[in-house]
């Protein structure tokens, strides 16, 4: 099974999202923010990242360079109501985007999309 770590900082999404996905067949890692992001995608052999942008601490963006930097191989995808945003974590790496309002079936079957092709 595969481990998914979804970074938002809206518990009610959060929520949401790992129950979405554990009902796809996922495990599911939380957290409110990108602190230490990358140690966790070690500690819990993450083999998917999505993250808000805009959040308190560390924000999505910043979360996608640490991951591109630290762990290069771990797919992230970027979520936000902001294309403008959108389309600046396309640019600096993220496998995919995709925009708020989140559809359950949709991100499911992007993320088989980005797993199957690892």
């Amino acid at each position: 099974m595969k481990n998914i770590f979804v970074i938002d900082d809206d518990e009610i999404i959060r929520d949401i999202l790992q129950l979405g996905l554990q009902k796809a067949g996922y495990n599911v890692v939380t957290a409110e923010n990108g602190i230490n992001s990358a140690e966790k995608c070690k500690t819990h052999e993450i083999d998917l990242v999505i993250s808000d942008i805009l959040m308190e601490d560390k924000d999505g963006l910043g979360t996608l360079i640490e991951l591109r930097d630290q762990l290069p191989t771990i797919p992230v995808l970027i979520m936000s109501s902001s294309t403008e945003f959108l389309e600046i974590a396309n640019q600096i790496g993220a496998r995919a985007v995709l925009e708020k309002p989140i559809i359950i079936h949709k991100l499911v079957d992007l993320i088989d999309d980005i797993l199957s092709d690892d």
